[in-house]
């Protein structure tokens, strides 16, 4: 389940409630920031998608990831996920994870500004 929390294009960031382990994704444009506020859980990422699915025009899905690194991670914890790169969240330790996620979008190809 995940609420909106900000939504000031081009940035969006959602608490996300999750009790059991969902799909793995990939977003083609955008790093993705994880900040955990309850609970512990592993976080996957690298490796490949395993039954790959396009969902839109910028993002991948898949039950799990093949061949990735597992990263515990506990209250407090910050992980950011390069744009293109496979990722899943799972719980672990019995209980439910609440994320803060916020999308992060390439920098325009003019960034930064000329002074």
């Amino acid at each position: 389940m995940a609420e909106p929390i900000l939504l000031l294009a081009p940035y969006r960031a959602q608490l996300e409630y999750r009790p059991g382990t969902g799909p793995a994704a990939v977003h083609e444009k955008d790093a993705e920031l994880f900040v955990v506020l309850q609970g512990t859980g592993n976080i996957v990422t690298g490796g490949k998608l395993v039954e790959e699915k396009r969902v839109n025009a910028n993002n991948l899905s898949g039950p799990s990831i093949a061949d990735g690194h597992s990263q515990a991670v506990v209250k407090g914890d910050m992980l950011i996920v390069p744009a293109n790169t496979p990722h899943q969240v799972i719980p672990t330790g019995g209980a439910p994870i609440v994320v803060m996620t916020m999308h992060v979008p390439h920098p325009a190809a003019n960034w930064p500004p000329a002074n």
